[in-house]
């Protein structure tokens, strides 16, 4: 009977011992639920930090984007006017050669015809020259006569007186 007893009385205090070890499972469970909710709110709370922040480098970026691409813009535009201006200057240097070529063309052409002139005319300023020379000649020697001459005429005056 005293053993039937003892395990009568046996039984509830197992009983109760493994409710209560249920109940503080049971807690514990949630405990670590809660704990496990709360580690993951956290880690939401980093990544919506982390998104946050990268969404604003994204938007700084972006940002960048757009004025890089009006500065290219800016410099392609500019660029087309330089193009542009390239263009006019090479078409006005071409026209200047043009024009260059044409008036060496026209002064070498005088250049020839002068030269041709000058050796036409050559013979007559030879001749011309060579008759100045006869011509000084003839007066230097007329110019001398007449020296002597008014020599004579001053003996012949101082005589006279």
């Amino acid at each position: 009977i005293n053993s039937l007893v003892e395990e009568a009385l046996k039984t509830p205090a197992q009983t109760i011992s493994r409710a209560a070890n249920v109940s503080f499972e049971k807690k514990n469970n949630k405990l670590q639920l809660v704990i496990k909710y709360m580690e993951d709110e956290v880690q939401i709370s980093k990544q919506k930090q982390a998104l946050t922040e990268k969404e604003s480098a994204i938007k700084a970026l972006e940002d960048q984007i757009i004025n890089l691409e009006a500065k290219i813009k800016l410099l392609n535009n500019e660029n087309q006017d330089l193009d542009e201006l390239l263009q006019s200057n090479k078409r006005e240097s071409q026209n200047l050669q043009d024009t260059f070529k044409v008036q060496l063309a026209e002064k070498v052409q005088k250049i020839i015809e002068i030269e041709k002139e000058i050796e036409q005319k050559e013979p007559i300023l030879t001749n011309i020259k060579k008759k100045n020379e006869k011509d000084q000649q003839k007066i230097l020697q007329l110019a001398n006569e007449l020296a002597k001459t008014q020599s004579n005429l001053n003996e012949k005056s101082s005589s006279i007186v």
